[in-house]
């Protein structure tokens, strides 16, 4: 059990105990200013924080906690963490699928030099509205102030934080036919901080040959490499027919994100997150607008 308190109390008060429910995980907890002092905390005001020791977390909205307890005068809080929701499941799906793109466009500003922007010209850039990306970024807190804007440097640091992409990636890679030799060669994963480190086919002609940066693995030793890898994210490039055979096997082997590219629905326990991506969907997609 992880748990944290801060303690306020004057003369003879006794110090109380406040119970915490609060939304977060091992990677949110680097700025105590938010959770203390943002305006709508019944935190805002104490100056006192010497006593508090949380390290290596965040917690980056006020919003995703509220207080059991009535807030007394003098109180101590303890937060038990081991006992904490899991922030991903409170922010919706489709936010988290934009914070990509607005990465990518920051990014590139900062590569071109420009050190702050606003929200219209972010979303000018990508397509969105400025207050559709002002919504979206205050489900993870405050990042810009009214007047100033953003800084891109600050915001592509946190957005890479939240991402997780401020670290490398191992990937495995199911399936080597035509499609999944073209993303084992493909550099842009790697510029990303994305590496293919195993890649499996069930064809023995390939077996052993050197594809990109890995040697080809039977499907046979898929299990026993993925373990003692470590590796959590897999892409799947086999045909419809195999891929939820297969994708049961990876979750088995401790896969737990899948990026599929066959055109199959997959049913997989809920913590295993699968994103899709056919080719021949989005084509169809387009073509109804050529009619």
């Amino acid at each position: 059990m992880e748990a944290y308190s801060y303690r306020q109390g004057t003369g003879s008060t006794p110090s109380r105990v406040i119970r915490v429910e609060i939304l977060t995980n091992d990677y949110f907890w680097d700025n105590l200013a938010t959770f203390f002092f943002h305006p709508n905390s019944i935190f805002s005001g104490l100056n006192d924080l010497s006593s508090v020791k949380l390290t290596t977390k965040q917690i980056i909205n006020v919003k995703l906690f509220r207080v059991i307890d009535p807030y007394p005068d003098s109180f101590s809080l303890t937060i038990d963490t081991s006992e904490a929701y899991i922030m991903e499941k409170s922010i919706p799906d489709i936010v988290v699928g934009r914070l990509p793109r607005y990465l990518r466009s920051l990014e590139y500003m900062l590569k071109n030099g420009i050190k702050t922007t606003s929200s219209q010209e972010l979303g000018e850039s990508i397509g969105i509205s400025a207050a559709q990306i002002r919504k979206d970024l205050s489900q993870f807190g405050e990042f810009g102030k009214q007047g100033t804007g953003y800084s891109v440097r600050y915001l592509v640091d946190q957005l890479q934080s939240i991402l997780h992409v401020n670290q490398s990636w191992d990937l495995v890679l199911v399936g080597v036919g035509d499609l999944g030799t073209a993303l084992a060669t493909y550099q842009g994963f790697v510029n990303r901080g994305f590496h293919i480190v195993l890649a499996f086919d069930n064809d023995p002609a390939k077996t052993g040959k050197k594809i990109g940066d890995v040697t080809i693995d039977g499907m046979d030793q898929l299990e026993a490499k993925i373990a003692e890898s470590g590796a959590k994210i897999a892409m799947l490039s086999v045909p419809a027919a195999a891929a939820q055979e297969v994708a049961e096997l990876l979750a088995k082997s401790g896969i737990r994100a899948i990026l599929n590219y066959a055109p199959m629905q997959l049913i997989l326990p809920s913590d295993i997150h699968v994103e899709y991506l056919d080719p021949i969907t989005k084509l169809q997609h387009m073509t109804y607008y050529l009619g």
